[in-house]
């Protein structure tokens, strides 16, 4: 409705007047090669001006905006009036010219005054015809621009059971408000969601920079690997028509497994001889904190459990015993050799006698 009567404005203050002996008459067209302006710009138009009546001479163009008192009027760079020595009819004449529209002139609609001051062949008196162009400078085109910068993760490499908190700021790029916005974790099979997974921002201006935070807690089930957080930004316009903006954050989980460490070369040949001698002891999984446990005091011991020695002397162990059944095996080869040696001489002597 705006724009259409916008336009009937334009139409209208673009009738070509002219005023001879109180009368109104058309004897030369003028048109222009645009009727929109832009704001805090140099426009580049061309003022044409059409002879479809009789031989004119001496021609002069001038153009000017009208003021107001009430605002700023487009202003013409470089000259405002031209001259022509003659014009035959059917000829066109083209007059580029620059207008800066300064800003805060958005929305509103402004009269170029255009007065042509020629002669007639065989007439004395001079005639001038003043022509009325309206031009519109449209608004700029209403937007929202949500950016989020500045994405941290802390942990970055959270453990299973850990509340990890996501945080970053916002920014506005767009030159109208966001209205009623909401930011939010969207839940998935790593992540549970609690009340700090929630966050209202309300109104974010152009500009103005927000910051925020959400918690979520690692699922205790969660397997090592890589995933991304998925951050929903919900706000409206000020039409109320609602947007969302989906933001991936990705992060790691860690899983931290109790590894049974034995010591000595042959560690694992000899572990049941092992357990004989060292004492197993049970451990806890270090939580966020440092403390040994998971938030809210709860403890799990791990069933696996690392070894700790009772003495140093402890990791010579296996080699004793390898050497020991090394001296045993070669001790035993040699009582068979020798035993093996006795009856076959003690055989050879009996077939002798």
């Amino acid at each position: 409705m705006k724009i259409g009567i916008v336009i009937f404005l334009i139409l209208f203050q673009s009738l070509n007047i002219s005023t001879i002996a109180n009368a109104q008459t058309f004897n030369l067209e003028v048109e222009v090669s645009t009727n929109f302006l832009l704001s805090e710009s140099l426009n580049d138009i061309i003022v044409m001006i059409y002879n479809d009546f009789e031989p004119i001479f001496e021609l002069v163009v001038s153009m000017s905006f009208s003021e107001s008192t009430q605002d700023t009027s487009p202003n013409i760079i470089g000259a405002h009036s031209w001259k022509f020595d003659k014009v035959l009819r059917g000829r066109l004449v083209e007059i580029p010219v620059v207008v800066f529209v300064p800003d805060g002139t958005e929305g509103k609609a402004y009269t170029a005054n255009i007065d042509l001051t020629y002669k007639r062949l065989g007439y004395v008196s001079e005639i001038t015809e003043s022509h009325s162009i309206g031009f519109y400078i449209p608004e700029e085109e209403e937007y929202i621009d949500l950016v989020l910068y500045e994405l941290e993760v802390d942990p970055v490499s959270p453990q299973p059971g850990v509340t990890m908190t996501f945080s970053a700021s916002i920014l506005n790029k767009g030159n109208i408000p966001a209205m009623y916005v909401n930011v939010s974790l969207v839940e998935n099979s790593v992540l549970t969601l609690q009340s700090e997974s929630f966050s209202y921002l309300g109104q974010i201006d152009s500009n103005s920079p927000t910051s925020f935070s959400l918690d979520a807690l690692v699922n205790s089930r969660a397997r090592e690997g890589s995933y991304s957080a998925e951050i929903s930004i919900n706000y409206e316009d000020e039409d109320n028509k609602s947007y969302t903006i989906l933001e991936q954050i990705p992060f790691s989980v860690v899983v931290v497994g109790e590894e049974r460490t034995t010591q000595g070369p042959l560690g694992g040949i000899f572990d049941p001889i092992l357990n004989i001698f060292y004492s197993p002891s049970r451990t806890r999984p270090v939580g966020p904190s440092g403390t040994g446990g998971y938030p809210g005091g709860t403890s799990t011991s791990s069933t696996t459990g690392s070894f700790q020695r009772s003495s140093p002397i402890l990791a010579y162990i296996p080699i004793i015993i390898v050497i020991f059944v090394i001296i045993s095996v070669i001790v035993l080869v040699r009582r068979r050799r020798s035993k093996k040696k006795d009856f076959e001489d003690a055989l050879e002597e009996k077939f002798e006698d």
